[in-house]
């Protein structure tokens, strides 16, 4: 009976160890700097979409990770946040009056329909307004760091259509959150 009680003490302090060592590694976030996108929008006399398309590589994500000499095992990365996206008028004299909505997606490059997950939008941006913070919708995009992707923008042009205007979608990181 005693050698019993002996081994269920030692079982009970070496599981206490084992789960406080385990705790003790609190997970790390690293952002990837998306860079900035110049969105074209021609003229555009309806209230409808345009739509323009940006390549992420994968390859990239996952250089960046290893030259951060964080991970090499991207299984260890439990998720990634697109985040902190902003939508900035560069057409000199121009605001987002005339633009009634901006939504930005996110899928694999070897999808061909569809948009994929919506990670980010604004809506009624108004006059005046030559810069704003997007929406993000807080989707995990893990798929990032196991294919190419498409960035999908699509801009809505208000009641009226729209002039020619360029924008840059610019400050969106991938936050990519890692258990060491």
């Amino acid at each position: 009976m005693k050698k019993i009680l002996s081994l269920s003490v030692a079982s009970l302090f070496i599981a206490g160890l084992l789960i406080i060592s385990s705790c003790g590694k609190t997970p790390i976030t690293i952002a990837y700097n998306l860079g900035d996108y110049t969105v074209n929008v021609p003229a555009n006399p309806y209230n409808t979409y345009q739509t323009f398309t940006y390549p992420i590589s994968h390859d990239s994500v996952v250089a960046y990770l290893n030259l951060a000499g964080k991970t090499t095992n991207t299984a260890s990365v439990t998720s990634a946040i697109i985040s902190g996206l902003q939508a900035q008028m560069i057409t000199t004299g121009s605001d987002f009056s005339q633009i009634a909505g901006v939504e930005v997606y996110l899928k694999p490059a070897t999808l061909t329909t569809g948009d994929g997950d919506q990670v980010a939008y604004a809506q009624n941006l108004g006059a005046g307004v030559t810069l704003t913070t997007l929406a993000v919708n807080g989707t995990n995009e893990l798929q990032l760091l196991t294919t190419d992707c498409i960035l999908t923008v699509k801009v809505l042009s208000g009641t009226s259509g729209s002039n020619a205007l360029s924008f840059k979608l610019t400050q969106g990181v991938i936050k990519l959150h890692i258990n060491q």
